[in-house]
């Protein structure tokens, strides 16, 4: 659907940590229930067929793992098209390079963030490590925060959000940004 904000969360849940992006996709999909205007896809890994799901979305928020040490575990990033050729090997295929591609085939795509939590173990096996679990929670509810500042209820005609309204200006959610 056009206009949708787009969640994709993106791992290999049989990989321990590197699952988080799935598990957040999950928890973030518990957490909404029905909400209409926000899609949520869950993927092993990104993949070119994706850019049409881009193609159609407002925003998307992409969520993956890291091995990268990470202040607080976590880290939100807007991130921008990369245009590029396909790579041969499309499981180094990143967010920003998909944007680009959705860009130069629709002519459009959305405003994007990336959302990396940090992993600890990613062996074979499931469950999350705990501070990778401590984070999925954490990035869970500032993800539904941050969507319902901007989803739009069409019958009362305003902008639902937990954050305060003060002199009609929103109170954006604490999301750190680098």
């Amino acid at each position: 659907m056009t206009g949708d904000l787009l969640i994709l969360g993106y791992g290999n849940p049989q990989r321990r940590d590197d699952g988080c992006g799935y598990c957040v996709a999950a928890r973030v999909q518990a957490m909404l229930e029905e909400k209409r205007g926000v899609r949520i896809v869950f993927a092993h890994q990104l993949d070119p067929a994706m850019a049409e799901d881009l193609a159609y979305a407002r925003e998307v928020v992409f969520v993956d793992a890291t091995v990268e040490e990470l202040k607080r575990g976590r880290r939100w990033r807007r991130i921008a098209p990369e245009p590029g050729f396909l790579p041969v090997l499309t499981h180094h295929l990143g967010p920003s390079f998909l944007l680009g591609l959705t860009f130069s085939i629709w002519g459009r795509c959305p405003a994007a963030w990336l959302v990396s939590i940090q992993g600890h173990d990613f062996g074979l096996g499931q469950g999350l490590s705990r501070g990778a679990a401590r984070n999925v929670e954490k990035v869970s509810k500032e993800i539904v925060s941050f969507l319902m500042t901007k989803t739009v209820d069409k019958k009362a005609e305003f902008i639902k959000t937990y954050a305060k309204v003060k002199r009609g200006e929103l109170q954006w959610p604490l999301v750190q940004t680098s």
